[in-house]
């Protein structure tokens, strides 16, 4: 068993971190400046208000890795969804058709899935908690030493660290890192709604109109979470929506357009977050310390789009599970984690459509889903992880979106 660690950061990477590797460690220290409350509220992650989804193979780790957190997340009911069949998912190529993936997830909010988290956490005696700032660090014989806070004070560090602050952690100024970035102008604003606040003849459990900046400017996503809520986020790539009454308009022009029924938010308070601008690091090696692991947004985020934030975290303290060097080419792999939501979430903000060739059959997966349900199903199984990436050189694939057809 290793002596120590230390975790910067108490969002969703750095107590799923801290859960998943407890086993392995004698004492595991958190550091953070704001922690959350009873139900799971913490203004250190602002976007938890937001619709937060853990997908289909982030459900599977979980209930792999931490079946505690899973049985106590899932003691009372939370709805459950059919991504093919209960979804009404409108494309900027067009509505997804039906189909038979089979892929179902159960449904909740950020905060609850932290406030279960949060609990698990404080029922680990080997857990303790430090409420601090950590300004920068000081590298040493290219490991780390010790942390430096905002009240002058200092920590030495003799194990391990894992970097958890997200989009806060400021790693590319303080390695001296590069970093791929993709300007985007997504605004998204949300609110909680109870069940009876939606009335459609529809048969769809949720509502995803996808915001794209050149087809499709203003979106939304409507989802059931714990408790018999709502809730509906409004996604905004013009800048133009500021007031409540503003907002509420723009909901109630798409339900109307796409005959989705009424959805009542008038007086509703709304919580804004914006400029998610997507950004990955570019891991180098002698300048990466031998004793730091980075996971989450701390090493590349992207607009939420679909939503792969959580499974990419899981995947990466499933990696960090299997022991092993505190190295490079550990930290390569918990990068490689975020290469298939790159692609799908930033393709949209890239200035040309082919890129490359993956990029390019994205492009065709995207357009073909909406038209062929078979595609539709792929598209989906890719968006929950049950399916590699790889599958975009399947020949077969290749040649069904390579066809000409409306889609084009």
């Amino acid at each position: 068993m290793n002596s120590s660690l230390t975790i910067i950061g108490a969002g969703a990477s750095g107590l799923l971190s801290a859960l998943v590797l407890a086993p392995y460690y004698e004492e595991i220290l958190l550091i953070d400046r704001y922690w959350p409350d009873e139900l799971g509220v913490s203004q250190g992650t602002p976007q938890s208000h937001h619709l937060h989804v853990l997908l289909a193979e982030g459900q599977r780790l979980l209930s792999s890795l931490l079946p505690d957190v899973w049985q106590q997340l899932t003691a009372n009911s939370l709805p459950v969804v059919d991504w093919g069949k209960d979804t009404w998912w409108k494309t900027p190529h067009g509505i997804l058709t039906p189909n038979d993936c089979a892929v179902r997830t159960h449904l909740f909010s950020r905060h609850y899935f932290n406030q279960v988290l949060w609990s698990q956490c404080q029922q680990r005696k080997n857990i303790k908690t430090l409420t601090a700032t950590v300004e920068h660090w000081l590298i040493a014989e290219r490991k780390i030493k010790q942390l430096q806070f905002k009240a002058r004070e200092s920590l030495a560090i003799a194990g391990h660290v894992i970097e958890a602050r997200g989009r806060a952690s400021g790693l590319h100024t303080q390695l001296g890192l590069e970093s791929l970035h993709v300007n985007n102008q997504y605004r998204y604003f949300s609110t909680r709604l109870e069940q009876n606040d939606w009335s459609t003849d529809l048969k769809a459990k949720q509502v995803y109109i996808q915001a794209c900046p050149k087809k499709q400017p203003i979106g939304l996503v409507l989802s059931p979470i714990e408790g018999n809520a709502l809730i509906l986020t409004l996604i905004d790539t013009t800048g133009t929506i500021k007031t409540d009454e503003q907002k509420q308009a723009a909901v109630s022009c798409l339900f109307k357009k796409n005959q989705l029924g009424h959805i009542h938010c008038q007086g509703k308070s709304w919580i804004p977050y914006a400029n998610l601008n997507n950004t990955r690091l570019i891991i180098e090696r002698q300048r990466w310390p031998l004793n730091l692991w980075a996971v989450g947004d701390s090493i590349g985020y992207q607009n939420p789009v679909y939503g792969q934030g959580l499974t990419i975290i899981l995947k990466q303290v499933d990696l960090l599970k299997r022991r092993g060097k505190v190295n490079w080419l550990k930290q390569k792999q918990l990068h490689r984690c975020s290469w298939m939501p790159w692609l799908l979430a930033s393709n949209q903000d890239m200035s040309g459509e082919k890129n490359n060739v993956f990029q390019w059959l994205m492009q065709k997966l995207l357009r073909q889903a909406s038209n062929d349900p078979s595609v539709g199903e792929t598209f989906i199984q890719l968006l929950h992880q049950i399916k590699s990436p790889w599958i975009l050189s399947n020949p077969r694939l290749i040649l069904k979106l390579s066809r000409r057809g409306d889609y084009d």
